[in-house]
């Protein structure tokens, strides 16, 4: 858990505070590491958007909690006995009852052109399923919004205490990024947590963009990470343009699609590797450094 929070805490804008509150001598939830960050990335990220002026508050906290038979079921998956329930609570604009109802609908989304894919929550929902477990929502508009995520007690075991190093997630040196995504919100995120991480960005929105951004400083730009889908030019049609232009230049595609399909787009040319979307911050830190790493070893002298 502490973790996950260190990585959020990297994503989000200084005016966002986020506060934990986690039951000592707790739980800890037995799963995928990856994926208990990407429910926790995705609803604090989803919890920032619904913020004001980008600013608000974040409340995270973790409890182990017994659920009744005389309790009216707060979820049709949910039944009596022991569970870990994690709840991610904000201030922000919180949600109509319609909207409410649909939040899990894959593509469903409240934001406008290029600020989102309305596959988050859909993502987070799957991963809870995925560890036999249940979201319980409660939000009314100007109130703000809860998430309890309910983890069924026999998939835990006792908290041990861990110390992350400080070099637990890979930074950079200055190394220049060209970042590409039409979804603004995405491209912020992102630009944000590789600043944070050392790196310096410059970040477009679209594949035409990047193209201009490219040709100012065609031998400025250390590694490029483009989205795959994008209106107009994709990220493949930009890959192919950029490897023509200089062929070493390391390039990590990003794509929301897996299996056969991402496979596929990783033997494109100049490509180094294929960052699956959505992603951790710990994830992208990783890929970034590897592939940095890797290109400098086989640069000639």
């Amino acid at each position: 858990m502490a973790d996950a929070v260190k990585l959020i805490r990297t994503t989000l804008p200084d005016k966002v505070e986020i506060v934990t509150d986690i039951e000592a001598g707790g739980s800890a939830i037995l799963g995928n590491p990856t994926q208990i960050h990407q429910v926790i990335f995705n609803l604090c990220t989803n919890a920032w958007h619904a913020m004001k002026d980008n600013a608000g508050l974040i409340r995270i906290t973790q409890r182990n909690v017994r659920l009744e038979e005389t309790v009216p079921a707060l979820h049709p998956a949910l039944h009596a006995g022991p569970y870990v329930r994690l709840s991610i609570e904000d201030n922000g604009e919180g949600m109509d009852p319609a909207t409410l109802a649909r939040i899990f609908e894959p593509f469903f989304t409240t934001k406008g052109p290029g600020k989102g894919t309305g596959l988050g929550l859909a993502v987070v929902h799957g991963i809870l399923q995925a560890h036999d477990g249940a979201i319980v929502v409660q939000s009314q508009p100007g109130q703000g919004t809860a998430f309890h995520l309910y983890f069924p007690a026999e998939l835990a075991a006792p908290v041990i205490p861990t110390r992350a190093g400080p070099d637990s997630i890979p930074g950079g040196a200055g190394q220049h990024i060209l970042l590409v995504d039409d979804e603004a919100a995405l491209a912020q995120a992102a630009s944000l947590s590789l600043t944070r991480l050392g790196y310096r960005v410059t970040e477009v929105h679209s594949a035409r963009e990047a193209l201009t951004a490219f040709d100012q400083q065609p031998g400025g730009i250390d590694l490029v990470i483009t989205d795959l889908t994008m209106p107009g030019m994709n990220g493949i049609d930009l890959t192919n343009a950029l490897h023509v232009i200089r062929p070493e230049l390391p390039i990590i595609l990003a794509s929301g699609f897996g299996g056969a399909r991402t496979a596929h787009f990783a033997r494109g040319p100049g490509l180094r590797a294929v960052l699956q979307k959505p992603f951790t911050v710990e994830a992208l830190a990783r890929s970034v450094h590897q592939i940095l790493a890797s290109s400098r070893k086989t640069e000639k002298p």
